[in-house]
């Protein structure tokens, strides 16, 4: 009934639009004015105030520029950051609805489906045809897309932001410092016995110079945190081919990697290395800023790292790229795949703008979204205004030298959030230019990022959908056996409960907590995600 109640929403929605159809300008794809008038659709939309100095996305050169050219003003409407959830329930739940909604719709609370059963969201799929070449030319081009952005039922709930770079499918990886390598004679480590044999050597050779050895910590690192930065410990499973929490299997079922047995030779090894000091021993309290902080003052010789303003922060707070080393996920035995839990196994991110059954007129919605996949409209949402941010050299789109190296010191992405959306989160395809100025300034990161374009995606789940009955009793399940997973590995790590006697309890207790019913549900809506 939801689901009629939905369609009949859509279909008096369409037909109420005709007129407005009818009259809007013939759409190729190109940025064009959509109306004679001014017309103003209204975003939900979230905002990292850490890098736009503006109030609101509006100001940004590129989308005040967007709107002169289009005469489509956009009201951004953005949460509060760290209350961006809430206030999109409330927003849902008020009726009174933006014309468009854009969000991270994996870290919310109802599936796409749910959304458009309960009336709130429309299909675009029947409008791709006419109002959105650009977004049909790229699902020509490469058909997974659409099974990305389509769930299971058949829904194409909204436009997903884009990224497609092999080399920059992969970002997250670990920096070390190049100097301590030179100074001990090793190379950047590959297997797990290589790291094991260069952090005994850091811990060895009072590496600052200070004449206190206890005080350097060979590899900083978080444990269990939000920050992909923090999370270089975690990232060693990565050894056996595993994540600790859910993942694919080269025979493409669903796992999960904290209750399979190698998790045990994971913990084994880890607590052997924190008891022999090679492992900053705060791992259990850090945060990004903390072990940054001893990254930067000598006092850690290896964390994980972002490959864009991570390593590009390092590199200018230690005095340059000389200073840094980059590696991919350690493997077993040299020769061994690399794998990466980080990356994604597709170029479609999980944050899309939905269109709302309260727009008025989804078909203008529509185009001015699609122009956001290619021509004009993606140039000026990745780069900005031709001239000002950026100079078209020998065919290549270069942003200028007051972004890439700003002579206030600011960072790439902030410089960049002065013209254009090209650091943001946003439904656009974001540009392998863009991020590949953003991300490899410097030599070495273009190095590294090549070796890490190599690890492989193959176990990243991709972009599956469950049921809304799914979905309630996953949420269920998962939240207390990932709540007892990351005490007992904490309690392991740190000598608090010994690891052979106590495994086979532990894995006992996920039995009971229902685990495999977890995994049974993830991997039912993978084979549908195959099957699509």
């Amino acid at each position: 009934m939801k689901r009629l109640t939905a369609l009949l929403l859509c279909l008096m929605l369409m037909l109420s639009g005709f007129a407005l159809a009818e009259g809007l300008p013939e759409y190729t794809g190109d940025m064009i004015k959509l109306s004679d008038e001014p017309i103003t659709l209204k975003m939900f939309c979230t905002y990292d105030s850490t890098r736009y100095m503006f109030s609101d996305f509006s100001e940004v050169p590129s989308m005040k520029r967007m709107a002169e050219l289009t005469n489509v003003n956009i009201e951004f409407i953005h949460p509060t950051a760290g209350s961006e959830k809430e206030q999109l329930n409330l927003l849902l739940s008020s009726g009174d609805l933006p014309d468009i909604i854009y969000y991270d719709w994996n870290s919310f609370n109802a599936t796409p489906d749910q959304l458009y059963e309960d009336g709130l969201i429309i299909d675009v799929a029947p409008y791709l045809e006419q109002y959105a070449p650009n977004t049909n030319k790229l699902i020509a081009q490469n058909p997974q897309i659409a099974k990305d952005i389509t769930t299971d039922s058949g829904l194409m709930p909204g436009f997903y932001q884009m990224q497609f770079s092999e080399v920059l499918k992969n970002t997250y990886g670990y920096i070390l410092r190049a100097d301590w390598l030179e100074q001990v004679g090793k190379s950047t480590p590959v297997t797990l016995d290589d790291w094991y044999d260069v952090l005994c050597a850091f811990r060895d050779n009072d590496m600052n110079g200070n004449g206190d050895p206890s005080d350097e910590y060979p590899l900083t690192t978080g444990l269990f945190t939000n920050n992909e930065d923090c999370k270089a410990m975690e990232a060693f499973y990565g050894a056996w081919g595993k994540n600790w929490q859910m993942y694919v299997t080269p025979d493409k079922h669903m796992a999960y990697g904290a209750y399979d047995e190698d998790y045990k030779e994971y913990l084994l090894l880890m607590r052997k290395w924190i008891e022999e000091g090679l492992i900053d021993p705060d791992f259990a309290t850090n945060d990004k800023t903390q072990q940054d902080a001893k990254f930067l003052n000598s006092q850690a010789g290896a964390l994980r790292s972002g490959l864009g303003a991570g390593f590009g922060t390092f590199i200018a707070g230690l005095g340059g790229e000389q200073y840094i080393a980059g590696a991919v996920t350690p493997v077993m035995n040299a020769g061994d795949t690399s794998y990466n839990f980080s990356g994604r196994s597709a170029g479609v991110t999980s944050s899309a703008a939905f269109i709302t059954t309260s727009c008025k007129t989804p078909e203008l919605a529509v185009m001015w979204l699609d122009m956001l996949y290619g021509g004009d409209g993606m140039m000026l949402a990745n780069y900005g205004i031709e001239g000002e941010a950026y100079n078209m050299v020998d065919g290549y789109p270069t942003l200028v030298e007051y972004i890439t190296r700003n002579p206030d010191g600011k960072s790439i992405n902030v410089a960049l959030a002065e013209f254009s959306m090209g650091c943001s989160s946003f439904p656009f395809w974001n540009d392998t230019g863009v991020r590949e100025q953003r991300m490899l300034s410097y030599p070495v990161q273009r190095q590294i990022g090549l070796e890490m374009a190599n690890m492989s995606n193959d176990g990243c789940v991709p972009r599956i959908s469950l049921t809304a009955d799914e979905t309630t009793e996953y949420a269920s399940i998962i939240s207390e056996v990932q709540t007892y997973v990351q005490e007992m590995t904490l309690a392991f790590l740190l000598g608090e409960a010994d690891i052979e006697s106590g495994f086979e309890d532990y894995m006992q207790t996920l039995k009971d907590l229902g685990v495999e019913d977890a995994i049974a549900i993830q991997d039912a809506a993978l084979q549908r995600y195959y099957a699509r």
